[in-house]
Order: structure tokens, then C-alpha cells, then sequence
């Protein structure tokens, strides 16, 4: 039996298919960054069908392991200020 290292991701099939519905939605999310255009969270959550909610989550999982970061903050229009964290970018650029 081959020996298993920690460090190598588990495949999808030894997942839940909330696991797998959860990794198929980071990857769609990393790849929409990745194209080098700047979007917000609004936008990923709009063009991709995702809650905000879901999109904050997986950006914020991307911040942290390295993959992506932010760049800028869009200024908010309107009498009432809106907290935006900026847009994610691919790590690097």
C-alpha cells in the first residue's frame, strides 16, 4: 500500500460532496482571479452564481494560504460608506 503524506491534498473522491462542491468552488473562484483582471467579491459572487457570503470565504482562504492578494479598495458612492477590503489578485503581480 503506498504511504500517504499529509502535505498532498486529498483526492475528490475520498471527499464529502459538500467537500467536493466547496474545492470546485474555490478552483472556479482562483481561476476567475487568476485571469489578471481586477474584480471585487461582488463581482466574483454576481458572474460565478455564489453568495457573497461563500465568495468572502474562499477569498479570505486564498489570502491566507498565499495564493492571492489584495490590491486597491473601490470608494463607495453614496451616503452610506460601505467596508470593501479591496480586490483580489493573483499572489506575485
Amino acid at each position: 500500500m503506498p504511504r500517504r503524506f499529509p502535505s498532498v491534498a486529498r483526492s475528490s473522491v475520498d471527499l464529502s460532496p459538500q467537500a467536493r462542491l466547496r474545492q470546485e468552488h474555490e478552483r472556479v473562484i482562483l481561476r476567475a482571479i487568476a485571469t489578471g483582471a481586477t474584480v471585487s467579491r461582488t463581482q466574483l459572487a454576481a458572474d460565478h452564481g455564489l453568495s457573497a457570503q461563500s465568495v468572502g470565504r474562499i477569498v479570505r482562504g486564498l489570502l491566507s494560504a498565499g495564493l492571492i492578494e489584495e490590491v486597491g479598495t473601490d470608494q463607495s458612492v453614496g451616503p452610506y460608506p460601505q467596508a470593501d477590503p479591496g480586490c483580489p489578485r493573483p499572489a506575485g503581480l
